[in-house]
């Protein structure tokens, strides 16, 4: 049963498990350190100053310089989409 929060058509189950029997295949993409201007924020710079115990986080994801364009990330997701 879903938590009382969520709409009544969400299941508990993952999509994955909902839809495979369909032979529906479920993707999921999670780019990291791709160059948008989110990367570029001035305002990173002073959170991790004011919050240290952030910059763990931050370092997996924030390459110098960033890695992909959000062009790679789109052919991904084309890629994956396609037959």
């Amino acid at each position: 049963m879903p938590p009382p929060n969520t709409g009544s058509s969400v299941s508990s189950r993952p999509p994955q498990l909902r839809l495979g029997p369909y032979r529906v295949r479920v993707n999921s993409v999670h780019p990291w350190g791709v160059d948008t201007p989110m990367g570029h924020d001035s305002f990173v710079g002073p959170l991790l100053a004011a919050h240290p115990s952030y910059a763990a986080s931050f370092v997996q994801i924030l390459t110098d310089p960033l890695s992909s364009q959000p062009e790679d990330i789109a052919r991904a997701v084309l890629w994956l989409a396609s037959d």
